[in-house]
């Protein structure tokens, strides 16, 4: 059996997001704007000093045109944790590394370098 190296978890200011360039279909221009990150702790699990993240997301929004007619639309990408040994009443952390992305390329990920890890 290989060993899975650990990862740092989640603490709040981890979250980040990067907008997507795929245009929905119809439209010819335009740009898709993140929203603020709404993310989920625990009240049971902290790591130097900040609450651990269990779920993050985030609305995105695009602006564009299609010919001479306005476009907007909307997509939110949620990131949930997969399984872990590690987890605070039943639910575990996210970790460094984890992402999410939808079909435009909207995106929520983790970069954490928290002493808390676990696989």
């Amino acid at each position: 059996m290989t060993a899975v190296a650990p990862k740092s978890v989640a603490r709040t200011g981890d979250v980040s997001t990067k907008a997507g360039t795929t245009l929905p279909a119809g439209t010819d221009s335009g740009a898709w704007t993140p929203g603020a990150v709404t993310v989920t702790t625990t009240d049971l699990l902290t790591s130097d000093g900040r609450k651990v993240v269990v779920e993050a997301t985030c609305d995105f929004s695009f602006t564009g045109k299609s010919g001479n007619t306005a476009v907007t639309n909307s997509s939110t990408v949620k990131l949930k944790p997969g399984s872990r040994s590690l987890n605070a009443g039943g639910i575990a952390p996210l970790v460094d590394g984890d992402s999410n992305q939808d079909s435009y390329g909207n995106t929520v990920s983790v970069s954490s370098d928290a002493l808390l890890q676990t696989d």
